[in-house]
Formats: structure tokens, sequence, C-alpha cells
């Protein structure tokens, strides 16, 4: 299925579906199934918190997920994956990050050049992050927390500019 659906990423950008230079996004997801599903992964997950007090304090406790789990590297303008992989459940998401990255430029050929990658915290490799830097000449961004020392970095730098920030309540 990966190849069929990186040949047709090919296919498109040798018709000039995509423009010259591309602001990509990544992410990882889970495709959850049952136990029962041929070649599916098992990991092991704390479960949403459901109050229960044992002697004053709360017990975490761990279900069992079985499934897979998706990489996708797509173009936001077109709404199109540029490529993906498949894998089992329980692979982390850094460790199949370069693979779909390359796949994807290898996808685009000469017709197309990935400028830029949005990911989110669970791509934070240093190994990674200076490849896309270093090797691919691809600049990323990842979303900072506010107790993240970048955070303060970031703020400290962009004096002149317009500062936003997004708050959200959250109940527990």
């Amino acid at each position: 299925m990966e190849r069929l659906f990186n040949g047709v990423v090919t296919i498109l950008a040798a018709r000039c579906f995509f423009p010259k230079k591309i602001h990509a996004v990544m992410d990882a997801s889970e495709i959850q199934s049952t136990e029962l599903c041929q070649g599916c992964g098992k990991v092991s997950k704390e479960k949403a918190p459901e109050l229960r007090r044992r002697k004053g304090r709360i017990r975490k406790v761990l279900e069992s997920v079985f499934g897979f789990k998706i990489w996708v590297v797509w173009d936001p303008v077109s709404r199109l994956p540029l490529a993906l992989r498949f894998a089992k459940i329980e692979v982390s998401d850094i460790d199949l990050a370069r693979e779909v990255v390359e796949q994807a430029v290898t996808n685009l050929q000469d017709h197309a050049a990935i400028a830029s990658l949005a990911i989110d915290r669970g791509f934070m490799d240093g190994k990674f992050l200076w490849w896309l830097h270093d090797s691919m000449r691809i600049m990323f961004y990842i979303p900072a927390k506010t107790n993240m020392d970048v955070y303060e970095d970031a703020i400290s730098l962009a004096n002149g500019g317009i500062r936003q920030t997004r708050d959200k309540t959250r109940s527990v």
C-alpha cells in the first residue's frame, strides 16, 4: 500500500501538481484496532483518569491498546499527503520520522522541494533535527510550551513583533 501511494505522489509531482516550495507538516497518529487484527502491535497506556481513590490517592490504571501507527508528511495547501509510512503501534514517533521525510523528498524528486516542516514535540530529537537542518536544508518549526527555555529565548528575540498567546483552561 505504501509503494502504491508513494508512486501516485511521484506522478502528481511530475505533473507539477505541487508548488516549487512546500511548507509541509508531519505527524504520527495511532490507528487502534482489536487484538484479533492480524499483524497489529500492542502498547500499554495510562487510562483516562477516572478518579479512583484508594487511601487518599488517585490510582493510575493501565490498559492495553492494539493497533498500528501512521506517519504522514503532507502539504497543507493542497491537503494531500506527500509520503506515508505504517508500522506497529509500539514504534516511537521519532523512529520512522527520518524515513518518511526522505520518502517525501524522493516522491517530489526535482519537481518540488520541502522548504520547511512543522512538527510536534514528539519529534524533538537532536540527531533528527540536526539532519533536517544540516543535511536536508529544511527549516523546522516546533510549538513551544511557556515553561520551556526556548520559549523565553524566542520572546526575548521578538521584542518588536506582534506576539500572540493561546490560553486554554482545563478542568480536572
